[in-house]
Parts: C-alpha cells; sequence; structure tokens
C-alpha cells in the first residue's frame, strides 16, 4: 500500500515539474544579446517601427530588411558611455507613452502615415527645445540618437554601399599630370 502512494506521488511530483515552465511565463527576449541595455521584444519591435518609418522601404531597402534596429542598438550597447545607455533606455520606454498621450494611439497602433506625422512634430519640437519639459527632452535625446544611428547604418550598408553609392577604394586613383588654372581650386589640388 505504501508503494502505491510513493507511485502515484512520485507521478504527481513528475508531472508538476514538466507543467510548471509552461505555467511560468517569461517576458520576450530580444534577438540579439545586449550587455549593457536591458531591453524586451516588445521595445525591439518598438525600435524596428521607428527605425522603419525614418527609412521606409521603396526602390531601396529600408530599415527592416537591413535589421537597422538591431545596429542601432548594438552601437548604443557597445559604443556609448553608462550614463548615455541609461538616458536612451528611458527614452525608449517613455516613447511609447509619450506617443498615446499626445495621439491617443500607441505608436505601434498607429498607421504610417500617423507616425510619420508624430515623427515630423517631434522634429518641429526639435527646433524650439527652450520651451521643452524635462522628459520630451529625453524624448527628443533619444529620438535624435536613434535617428542618427539609423541614418548612418543606412549609409554603410553593403547594399547602400555597393548599388547607390559611389566608393573608390583607397589610396583612390592617381592623376599624376593635372592643370591647375585656379590655384584656390582646391578641390582639384587635393583631387
Amino acid at each position: 500500500m505504501q508503494r502505491r502512494t510513493a507511485v502515484k506521488q512520485l507521478l504527481v511530483m513528475t508531472t508538476g515539474a514538466l507543467l510548471i515552465p509552461s505555467c511560468v511565463r517569461e517576458a520576450k527576449k530580444i534577438s540579439i544579446p545586449l550587455d549593457n541595455l536591458k531591453l524586451t521584444a516588445d521595445h525591439e519591435t518598438l525600435m524596428a517601427s521607428i527605425t522603419e518609418t525614418l527609412l521606409p522601404t521603396s526602390d531601396t531597402p529600408g530599415a527592416k530588411e537591413l535589421k537597422l534596429h538591431e545596429f542601432v542598438l548594438r552601437m548604443m550597447d557597445d559604443c556609448y558611455s553608462p550614463d548615455e545607455q541609461k538616458e536612451f533606455q528611458n527614452g525608449l520606454e517613455s516613447f511609447d507613452k509619450f506617443a498615446e498621450k499626445s495621439s491617443e494611439k500607441s505608436f505601434l497602433e498607429m498607421s504610417a502615415d500617423e507616425r510619420k506625422s508624430f515623427l515630423l512634430d517631434l522634429e518641429k519640437k526639435r527646433a524650439d527645445e527652450s520651451s521643452l519639459k524635462d522628459d520630451e527632452k529625453a524624448i527628443l535625446q533619444f529620438y535624435s540618437r536613434t535617428k542618427g544611428l539609423a541614418i548612418r547604418g543606412y549609409m554603410n550598408s553593403e547594399p547602400v554601399m555597393t548599388k547607390y553609392t559611389y566608393y573608390q577604394m583607397v589610396p583612390g586613383r592617381f592623376d599624376g599630370c593635372v592643370e591647375i588654372k585656379d590655384p584656390s581650386d582646391y578641390k582639384t589640388i587635393y583631387g
């Protein structure tokens, strides 16, 4: 009789041990490992939407195709100071709340045109920073850094560098005999 009870208890404990991991919900993880920034998959989705709004897909590849949000996050994680990383993370966390407060929709719920107009409004506010509150300044700083890094990642991406911009390998071509007509024409002088 005791053996039967022990087997039942063992069966119940084993079943419970197998079911517990499926009951505990862990926050979705981000697709790239970051050492210093503590972000969730929702933050990554928001970053992807922001960068896609800044650089949409047209006849050239867009931000989602080039995964520029990952570039921005990696650059912030690796190349900026801890204070700047903290400001960036605070700006990212309050960006969606700010969008909801100003347009009654979260940034992810907005249509593409609404996202574009929202970011244009941010650009207008950035021009007049003297009348902003501290939380708005943090959001604008986050937006400025995101925009700058996204553009840098776009301009340095392989498709853009190989297909759309002219790139000449260093040291470049050498023209040994060039007539210099104007001594102040530095472009001709220095190549």
